[in-house]
């Protein structure tokens, strides 16, 4: 499980699951965003394909309040999921 961006001052509110590090160029226009808001978050790299366990161990142990993942992962969690579009 590799972070890729990390911008945690406080609490953690953004949570954002890529599928591989080459989503990394679409994850990037949401990032900069939070920056420029100051909003708190973390982008980490788990494939709901390859490594669904891992997706959801991420989101179980992670104290985000608003997960980007896969749909499919939101099962995992009462807090909300959203699954943006890849471009």
């Amino acid at each position: 499980m590799s972070k890729i961006y990390n911008n945690i001052y406080g609490e953690i509110m953004i949570c954002i699951i890529m599928g591989s590090e080459s989503d990394l160029k679409i994850a990037e226009k949401g990032v900069n965003i939070l920056k420029e808001f100051g909003v708190d978050f973390e982008v980490r790299v788990a494939s709901a394909h390859r490594t669904p366990e891992l997706v959801e161990d991420i989101i179980k142990n992670s104290d985000a309040k608003v997960f980007s993942a896969p749909s499919s992962a939101a099962f995992t969690t009462s807090n909300p999921v959203f699954n943006p579009p890849s471009a």
